[in-house]
């Protein structure tokens, strides 16, 4: 099932501001059930270790990396590892639908982001400093499972 959203075409101006584009975030999801769509996962080879549940983006190379929103270069996030590869080994990665992680402990309801501060984490609280990006992975189904939502990256 594919996702019926609108993107983002601004940058945060202020704290409130960013609120009112997270909010507009949050509105477009139409459904948070589901599981993964056809052609929703992808293998390659990993240029870190990369534990289920990490998000990766795709290196210069063609390969993933844990995806970090710190940084535009690292912030790109292709999706979520849902079979885990150690350095050169190969990952599965799943770029749509609901994953599952028992490792995870959400909020249903909440939305998640890709962290600042640890490379492939998710996080509840969304960036507010300049130079950092708002990265929206998905919406928190269950304790264990996550609706992907990968929309395009705002940078405060």
């Amino acid at each position: 099932m594919a996702l019926d959203y609108q993107p983002v075409n601004t940058s945060p101006k202020s704290p409130s501001h960013l609120r009112v584009v997270i909010d507009r975030l949050r509105k477009t999801i139409t459904s948070v059930g589901g599981v993964a769509e056809p052609g929703s996962t992808l293998d390659g080879t990993a240029t870190a270790a990369i534990a289920v549940g990490e998000v990766v983006y795709a290196d210069g190379a063609g390969s993933f990396d844990l995806a970090q929103s710190d940084a535009i270069a690292t912030s790109y996030a292709l999706g979520v590892c849902t079979v885990a590869a150690a350095i050169a080994g190969t990952a599965t990665i799943q770029t749509a639908g609901t994953v599952t992680n028992a490792g995870w402990a959400l909020t249903a309801g909440s939305v998640y982001y890709l962290s600042t501060a640890t490379p492939g984490a998710i996080t509840a609280t969304a960036p507010t400093t300049a130079g950092q990006c708002v990265v929206p992975i998905g919406i928190a189904v269950s304790a264990t499972q996550l609706k992907l939502l990968l929309t395009p990256l705002v940078l405060l």
